[in-house]
């Protein structure tokens, strides 16, 4: 009488369903911290174009003239010729925002959103500068200047030269 052999029971052992597991856990765990990376750089490249747009805005207001009426006009009507003169299109600086406004006559006049707080999505100006005064129909900016934003570890930096060009 033969003696029948055993099957074998195929599968895996614990080790190799652990050594599996650890591997996927390892490359699941650098996944994520690689997408968390991703998105804190996308916020300070977000705030860093908001903020470039933010200065055409600006720019464009002075290169048009743009001013508010209420506060610019000394006579009945706005533009009749009897107008405070429009001192330009400013933005200011501080740590964790700016502002942005324009001048008649020395008195400011905001527009919509007047500030724009930046350190409520972690995001500095570490050394803020002077304000930047756009100066009315295309005579450019007071001195050439250069605008950096910090957060998550990295820096932008925007640049706005004495014509008034923003790069």
């Amino acid at each position: 009488m033969k003696k029948s052999c055993p099957t074998k029971i195929s599968g895996f052992t614990l080790i190799e369903l652990l050594v599996t597991i650890s591997i996927m856990g390892i490359l699941f765990g650098l996944g994520v911290a690689k997408y968390n990376e991703f998105n804190r750089r996308q916020i300070l490249e977000q705030a860093a174009q908001e903020l470039k747009s933010n200065l055409r805005l600006v720019q464009d207001k002075a290169l048009a003239g743009e001013k508010d009426c209420t506060v610019c006009m000394r006579g009945i009507v706005c533009g009749d010729g009897d107008d405070r003169v429009l001192d330009g299109w400013y933005v200011s600086f501080s740590t964790g925002s700016y502002q942005i406004y324009g001048s008649c006559g020395g008195l400011q006049f905001p527009i919509s959103p007047q500030t724009v707080n930046l350190s409520s999505r972690n995001i500095s100006i570490p050394s803020p500068p002077s304000p930047i005064r756009f100066k009315p129909l295309a005579q450019g900016v007071d001195g050439a200047t250069t605008i950096s934003l910090s957060g998550y570890g990295e820096t932008r930096s925007i640049m706005i030269t004495v014509t008034g060009e923003i790069k």
